[in-house]
């Protein structure tokens, strides 16, 4: 069902409402039949798309709202979410999002994500993935900065904890791989060693036990 200004038979014009039978319907503008121009798109029980449309799709600035789940707002290419925008679940327990840059309708570039229980990543994404450089922390206070690989720590990264201490090395599929440095609490450095993991050696024995090195996750 149409409602609205035609031209030879066919939507066309600056207003017009398309509705369809299961009550989804489209309201804005047309050109020769095809939504077109500043509009918003309802699918019911779904989802609703409010913005520039180009061939039905939208296109430019626009939002994105699924009933419900998650609220879109940023630019568009051919209906995906594509450049700059900020995309928020919607949770009662706390919010949740990632903001930055997009490309083919996933996290891909330079970006923020916060989770609900306040983690952050701040950093570079791939295919929707944390993966280049990046700076990774938790609320109580540790934090990780370096290199990451489809969302798991690679290559060089430094591991902060309160009160001063660190680890600085290298990481392998989210492990901790080869020599790498501990700073401890007062300063001191340590030469200490990791297999898959797991420590097995350090400088001078000062580092009496693993629970001198707080745990990582």
């Amino acid at each position: 069902y149409y409602e609205g200004t035609v031209n030879q038979g066919v939507p066309h014009g600056e207003m017009g409402r398309k509705i369809w039978i299961d009550g989804s319907y489209y309201e804005g503008e047309f050109q020769e039949g095809e939504m077109q121009g500043e509009g918003t798109l309802d699918i019911i029980g779904k989802a609703r798309f409010k913005g520039n449309f180009v061939k039905g799709k939208l296109n430019g600035e626009g939002t994105e709202n699924w009933h419900n789940k998650c609220l879109y707002k940023g630019h568009f290419i051919e209906g995906k979410r594509d450049g700059f925008g900020k995309l928020e679940w919607i949770k009662k327990e706390g919010e949740e999002y990632y903001e930055g840059e997009f490309l083919d309708g996933k996290h891909d570039g330079k970006g923020k994500y916060k989770w609900q229980d306040g983690r952050t990543y701040e950093g570079d994404w791939r295919e929707g993935k944390m993966h280049g450089e990046g700076r990774f922390a938790w609320t109580d206070g540790r934090m990780y900065t370096g290199t990451y690989k489809n969302d798991l720590k690679n290559g060089i990264g430094t591991f902060h904890w309160p009160g001063g201490r660190s680890f600085k090395g290298m990481w392998i599929d989210g492990l901790q791989e080869g020599e790498g440095i501990f700073i401890d609490r007062f300063n001191v450095e340590h030469l200490v060693k990791y297999v898959n993991g797991v420590r097995v050696g350090h400088d001078d024995g000062s580092i009496q036990n693993l629970s001198d090195i707080p745990g990582m996750e």
